[in-house]
């Protein structure tokens, strides 16, 4: 059983990935843990937002809005990480694709920090070229400035998103020209 400042770090660690977030989905793989979980116990969660995230000694508190408390024992934290950061798809998208629709109103780059599905992060300078929504998520068109190409990229991926200097359109480099990219089909949809 770890220490107390173990738990801590792991707290801390969850805040920012968490807190103010919404759980859009969830996978629950087993029905019970050392007791069996309630019924419709993913179903419960999804859609539910994270209000805050504590501890009380060796247990980390995850306050959902509705007044319900998810209890993890720390020995299990690194699970816990693994269903609400790695099962769970956070929807910050939300808050996400409110600054992306600011961006592409305004022609402004966005600065963001992407994760990718692997886990590794990494931060670029975009300049948004369209939204779309794909049933389940939301994905930003852009051309990105670190490598020099087309590449879509999901909210719900992105760690931090804002606006950074506007941007003017340029041949080569519009939603026209990605959607070319992608297909003899694909730059239709403009039409």
């Amino acid at each position: 059983m770890p220490e107390l400042p173990e738990v801590e770090t792991v707290v801390r660690g969850l805040r920012p990935k968490l807190e103010g977030r919404v759980l859009a989905e969830v996978e629950q793989r087993c029905a019970s843990l050392r007791f069996p979980l309630p019924a419709d116990f993913a179903g419960r969660l999804r859609g539910r937002r994270v209000l805050s995230i504590g501890r009380r000694a060796k247990y980390i508190l995850v306050h959902l809005d509705g007044g319900e408390v998810l209890l993890r024992a720390i020995k299990d934290a690194e699970g816990l990480g693994k269903v609400l950061c790695g099962r769970a798809r956070l929807e910050h998208a939300e808050g996400h694709a409110q600054a992306a629709r600011a961006a592409l109103t305004e022609r402004r780059r966005l600065l963001i920090r992407y994760v990718r599905k692997d886990g590794e992060e990494s931060e670029r300078v975009v300049r948004p070229l369209g939204a779309f929504f794909w049933g389940k998520v939301w994905t930003l068109a852009a051309w990105c400035e670190l490598r020099e190409d087309f590449r879509t990229f999901r909210l719900d991926r992105m760690e931090t998103i804002e606006a950074g200097e506007p941007f003017e359109e340029q041949p080569g480099l519009t939603l026209r020209d990605y959607l070319r990219n992608i297909g003899p089909y694909a730059e239709r949809l403009l039409d």
